[in-house]
C-alpha cells in the first residue's frame, strides 16, 4: 500500500537548494564544515624547526596547518580566501585567521604569539579550528 521510506527533500526547491541536503530517510548530506582539534605551538616554535625567519612568521595573521587539513578542505564547499574561526574551548576566546602553509605536523597548528596572548593559550594547549565564511 503505502511506502515508509521516502526520498523527498525535507525542503522545497529554491535557488539556493542545495541537493546535498539530507533527504527525509536514508540518506545523508555532507557537512561542508571544517572543524577540527589541533595542539597549539608558536610560529616562532615553528621557525626554529624549520629554519624560517621567526618575526616574518610572528608578525602574520596566518596560521600553519597540517596537510590533512587541505585534504579535507579540498572536499568541501567552502569560499575564498579560507578563513577560520580558532577557539580556546575552554576560555570561550575567538580570533578568526587565514592560513599561510599547511606544512605542519600532524595534530598541530602554528600561529603566532600575538594570538596566543589573545586567545589565553600556552604551547602545546589544545584549540578548535572551524572555516568560517564573512557575510558579502
Amino acid at each position: 500500500c503505502c511506502s515508509f521510506f521516502s526520498l523527498r527533500p525535507l525542503f522545497p526547491k529554491s535557488k539556493s537548494h542545495n541537493p546535498a541536503i539530507m533527504f527525509q530517510f536514508g540518506m545523508h548530506s555532507q557537512s561542508n564544515t571544517f572543524d577540527r582539534d589541533f595542539k597549539v605551538y608558536s610560529m616562532a616554535f615553528f621557525a626554529a624547526q624549520h629554519q624560517r625567519d621567526a618575526e616574518e612568521l610572528e608578525q602574520s595573521d596566518k596560521i600553519i596547518m597540517p596537510p590533512s587539513a587541505l585534504h579535507k578542505l579540498a572536499t568541501l564547499r567552502i569560499s575564498y580566501p579560507m578563513l577560520f574561526k580558532v577557539t580556546n574551548t575552554t576560555q570561550d576566546r575567538i580570533i578568526h585567521c587565514g592560513v599561510l602553509e599547511f606544512i605542519a605536523e600532524e595534530g598541530r597548528c602554528f600561529i603566532p604569539s600575538w594570538m596566543m596572548q589573545n586567545l589565553n593559550v600556552r604551547e602545546g594547549d589544545l584549540i578548535n579550528i572551524i572555516n568560517a565564511t564573512i557575510p558579502k
